[in-house]
């Protein structure tokens, strides 16, 4: 199965107008530049000064794109969340706006909104790929940092589990330029050779995989390909991890209905 349109595959988490009830003294902050699965802050309604934006309720996806604070109040000449304003009008103790969760640049997801890229191509020695069988990937994802261009796409984490992969076998690359402008994201992924795993390497992505039984995540990182044309150059890859193609209830959906079902993420689902 081959990948279908860019603009069809990508799947973010776009903050739309829909508000829940607001509670008394509450803040939902930001700090953009660490919610890169994230967009739309000011066209919701949040109050957003450079990369930080707050919003005294809860906005679309508030829990995926935001970090709440309590007891506090938007400072919307910060667009910082604050403990209060003082009587000069300054922020008093302002909050980082930081997600919650630890989340890994390059790294794992889960049910947190992301791109999705659907219809991973299978190559010589690669993992399976739906729909075969139903059960295997029918797509990945990860988180991809922003950046203009490769040359100044972040590095790989040097702690947690992505420090385990060889920078030099999966080095950072911005969908823009590898895709000399036919991919409209600037977005950075971890590529990886798929001509050496065809001659008989090993996978260089795997090293970053996210095992933590105590939280029930097997989240394991492989080398996705998207067929010859979808990159200039046919023999590189994505680094990522696994989305399946499942009905509702969470029983895996056949090639004939894969577009009434959805593209679940999550590996504590699986």
């Amino acid at each position: 199965m081959g990948l279908k349109l860019w603009t069809a595959l990508i799947v973010a988490v776009v903050l739309v107008v829909t508000v829940s009830a607001a509670a008394a003294d509450v803040c939902y902050g930001a700090n953009t530049k660490l919610y890169s699965w994230c967009q739309g802050y000011a066209k919701a309604g949040y109050s957003c000064v450079g990369d930080f934006c707050a919003v005294d309720k809860c906005i679309a996806s508030c829990d995926q794109c935001s970090h709440k604070y309590e007891n506090n109040v938007v400072d919307a000449n910060t667009g910082k969340c604050c403990d209060s304003i003082s009587r000069t009008g300054e922020c008093v103790n302002p909050k980082s706006g930081a997600p919650t969760q630890d989340i890994e640049t390059y790294g794992y997801l889960g049910s947190i909104g992301g791109l999705i890229v659907e219809g991973p191509v299978p190559y010589k020695n690669s993992q399976p790929v739906f729909p075969n069988p139903i059960s295997a990937p029918s797509g990945w994802k990860a988180n991809y940092p922003p950046s203009n261009s490769s040359a100044t796409c972040p590095p790989i984490p040097r702690k947690g589990y992505l420090s385990k992969l060889n920078p030099a076998l999966v080095p950072p690359m911005n969908f823009f330029d590898a895709s000399k402008g036919e991919i409209p994201s600037h977005l950075c992924f971890l590529s990886c050779n798929i001509s050496e795993i065809e001659s008989g390497g090993p996978d260089p992505c795997a090293a970053g995989s996210y095992i933590d039984p105590k939280q029930n995540i097997y989240a394991p990182m492989q080398c996705y390909y998207g067929g010859p044309g979808w990159l200039s150059d046919p023999s590189i890859g994505v680094c990522g991890f696994n989305c399946t193609s499942r009905y509702a209830n969470g029983t895996y959906c056949p090639p004939k209905d894969h577009t009434n079902c959805l593209e679940v993420c999550d590996s504590t689902k699986f």
